[in-house]
């Protein structure tokens, strides 16, 4: 296996080049290799292509122009868009082909970046690793893929705080499913969609699970809200992932520390978050939940 044989896709739309300076200078610090893909707006562009020339980094610097979200905020969807949603519903509840040309220009971005990542995943069919992650909260201190064997790595928040505890959580899930599913796997600790790797194989298997659960349910519930991690949650503990291996923040490849307290965290001299074994962490997600870290980080990349 090559680690370096991998891709890592993200999402920029909506962001001005400087709020992804930290995710792609940490990454080339820890020495990737591979391919990144970022989806961002034609419109930006030409700004991100200044920022970021080609031969700005180690690794290959891929922008692919993207189209999530943009046309939710045409003026006339704005205004009718009950009765737009509830008028596709009724017209294409059996036409997935068409359902899914529709979520892509019309749910929100978080649900509609699905069918990018899938669309950029089949033309890379000779990768070996995937990553599919956010950017203006993740950073690097190892090279992503260095520990990934067969498998879809799911990153768990903190596992002290459940997903009934969570009133996010608890409104997706509701909402989506109903009081039954989340009185069922209400006890379970968050999982975050924000940051998912693993094998192709995995990576493509998990993107395909979660847009058949796309449209499977109703377009009006898909269009309604950012459903994903909600979905993703009910789909985990349905045990509808294959290969799934669920990553605990402070023992795995992904932490995820929104959730904890800065004072419970572990750091070395040069503030590299450590795991409870003693070793470096390696993808940190949500580290701007903590203003004292982020600036400490801000001064290390910026």
């Amino acid at each position: 296996m090559d680690i370096n044989n991998g891709v890592i896709i993200g999402g920029a739309t909506g962001y001005k080049p400087e709020r992804v300076e930290i995710f792609l200078k940490s990454l080339n610090l820890a020495q990737f290799k591979g391919k990144v893909i970022l989806l961002v707006y034609e419109s930006d562009l030409a700004e991100y292509e200044r920022f970021y020339p080609p031969s700005a980094f180690g690794f290959e610097l891929i922008y692919r122009i993207s189209r999530i979200g943009l046309a939710r905020r045409v003026r006339w969807y704005r205004t009718f868009k009950p009765l737009i949603n509830r008028l596709f519903e009724r017209l294409y509840r059996t036409n997935r082909h068409k359902k899914a040309e529709l979520l892509k220009k019309f749910a929100y971005p978080h649900v509609s970046r699905f069918f990018e990542f899938l669309q950029c995943l089949e033309q890379l069919p000779e990768t070996e690793f995937v990553m599919l992650t956010d950017t203006r909260d993740v950073y690097f201190q190892q090279h992503p893929f260095r520990q990934i064997r067969n498998g879809l790595y799911l990153g768990i928040e903190n596992p002290a705080v459940t997903l009934a505890q969570d009133s996010y959580s608890t409104g997706w899930i509701r909402d989506v499913y109903g009081e039954k599913v989340l009185s069922e796997i209400g006890s379970n600790p968050i999982c975050c969609a924000g940051v998912t790797l693993g094998d192709y194989q995995s990576v493509r298997d998990y993107l395909h699970t979660m847009l058949n659960e796309f449209l499977d349910l109703p377009y009006t519930v898909m269009a309604k809200s950012n459903y994903d991690q909600g979905i993703h949650n009910r789909l985990l503990y349905a045990n509808r992932f294959a290969r799934a291996i669920r990553c605990l923040p402070q023992s795995s490849v992904i932490s995820t520390v929104g959730l904890f307290n800065y004072t419970d965290l572990t750091f070395n001299s040069a503030h590299e978050l450590l795991l409870t074994d003693g070793s470096k962490a390696t993808v940190i997600h949500q580290y701007d939940r903590h203003k004292d870290w982020e600036e400490r980080v801000r001064g290390q990349f910026l």
